[in-house]
């Protein structure tokens, strides 16, 4: 008798290590059976290509999206390389180099990034019909639109031979406050706008995405003095957890809702960003404390990301 306890608590430890094993890649791909839904369900896929700033302005969106309601989905995947350009991306994307991490997060699922290192981007871009494709530029080939305008040309011509027709959309970035002063900091953004909305004009990209238009509202308003760098940033190159990085995922929700045809705004948005949200759903990338801030400050921040939305080219002054 003793053999069977000894054999049962084995396989009592051994089921209990299991249940909390770390979700492998092809785990987290695989497609999971749902349960039927009285309604029908608008899931989305969406691919974000670019480095730690998409990382700043996508990684609390699945979290807004939920709030469109059960019958809306997205599953969104961050194709990320530090600093990389575009020119870089379109590198690693023809020679299907295994040095992206691919940050997940998944519909329905644990409510929950996963990020996997060393793969390849055909490892994703095989694995969903793709709603939308974000582009993300550096800030210097943000400036520089014919370089942005070549990149962008071969990443589409890429895809398009190799997954079929997907749209494209392009974020606007927000000004480095390490790299430049403070009095440049406005032509600097309005450069970046102005190139999006050209690549938008042209016929590059379909849509554009805000996000460094609401942070430059923000600036423009008692948020500047928010981050350990101030100028909403941690260390003066990445905007700080919490409030600065909710003013861009807002902005890039309410750009998703209106994409996909969602009447739905972030404006009443209950969302707080806590230091244990963002452990809980392993926020990508995260740099600092998270800035909490007042309800004064969540709704400065929405209209700051608001604006953007519906003046992309201009710096809105906000009270």
């Amino acid at each position: 008798m003793r053999w069977i306890k000894l054999f049962s608590f084995a396989l009592f430890i051994m089921l209990l290590s299991c249940s909390g094993a770390e979700a492998t890649f092809e785990d987290i791909l695989d497609d999971e059976s749902e349960m039927a839904d009285s309604i029908p369900v608008l899931k989305r896929n969406v691919l974000i290509i670019g480095n730690s700033a998409s990382r700043d302005a996508f990684s609390y969106v699945p979290f807004l999206f939920e709030e469109a309601g059960e019958n809306f989905r997205i599953n969104m995947v961050i194709l990320y390389k530090g600093a990389e350009n575009l020119g870089g991306h379109y590198k690693r994307l023809t020679t299907d180099s295994p040095t992206y991490v691919i940050d997940y997060c998944k519909a329905g699922a644990d409510g929950k990034w996963h990020s996997f290192s060393d793969k390849s981007a055909s490892e994703v871009l095989s694995e969903f019909k793709w709603d939308l494709v974000i582009l993300q530029d550096t800030w210097t080939g943000s400036k520089a639109l014919d370089d942005v305008s070549i990149r962008i040309h071969g990443i589409k011509d890429f895809i398009y031979d190799n997954y079929g027709a997907i749209p494209f959309a392009f974020m606007i970035v927000p000004p480095n406050p390490k790299a430049i002063n403070e009095d440049d900091m406005d032509a600097e953004w309005r450069l970046f706008s102005s190139n999006a909305q050209t690549l938008l004009s042209n016929g590059l990209v379909d849509y554009v995405i805000p996000c460094g238009t609401a942070i430059q509202n923000a600036l423009h308003t008692r948020l500047k003095g928010l981050g350990a760098y101030n100028y909403l940033s941690y260390e003066g190159v990445h905007l700080q957890e919490g409030l600065p990085c909710l003013i861009e995922a807002y902005t890039a929700t309410q750009s998703l809702y209106s994409f996909f045809g969602i009447e739905k705004t972030i404006e009443s948005s209950p969302l707080r960003i806590t230091q244990k949200w963002v452990w809980n759903k392993d926020i990508p990338g995260r740099h600092g404390s998270v800035i909490e801030g007042t309800e004064q400050d969540y709704d400065l921040c929405k209209r700051c990301a608001m604006a953007a939305f519906n003046d992309p080219y201009s710096v809105t002054l906000l009270q």
